[in-house]
């Protein structure tokens, strides 16, 4: 049961990611997109970069959401960054892989985004 109530608040949060990123000017290609092992939670575009976002939720007073990013998540980022370049043809776009993390309390959500450019 507290596996279906995580899934279903990590979606709730990437609805919520989706809305901050078209707030700000971002044209949302895809969601969810599955490479081999790895995912990419939001596929944007925003003046002329395409961005990879990966969504980290986390309650207020737990773990903050950038604490749950590590090394193994930002190897996974990566992987899924360079397999999403190969497979849509885009060695000369500008990419991005940028983070939002996002909180909740009571009825409030708060998102900071992260942003981190790539140039491989």
């Amino acid at each position: 049961m507290q596996r279906l109530f995580t899934f279903r608040m990590g979606r709730r949060a990437e609805r919520a990611a989706a809305r901050f990123l078209k707030r700000d000017g971002h044209l949302i290609v895809e969601r969810n997109v599955l490479l081999g092992r790895d995912e990419i939670d939001i596929v944007s575009t925003s003046n002329g970069t395409v961005v990879l976002t990966e969504v980290r939720y986390r309650k207020v007073g737990i773990r903050s959401a950038a604490d749950s990013v590590g090394w193994a998540k930002k190897a996974a980022m990566i992987r899924a960054a360079r397999a999403y370049r190969r497979r849509e043809r885009l060695a000369s776009t500008p990419l991005r892989i940028d983070l939002l993390l996002v909180t909740r309390a009571g009825r409030e959500w708060t998102i900071r985004q992260v942003k981190a450019y790539c140039d491989w």
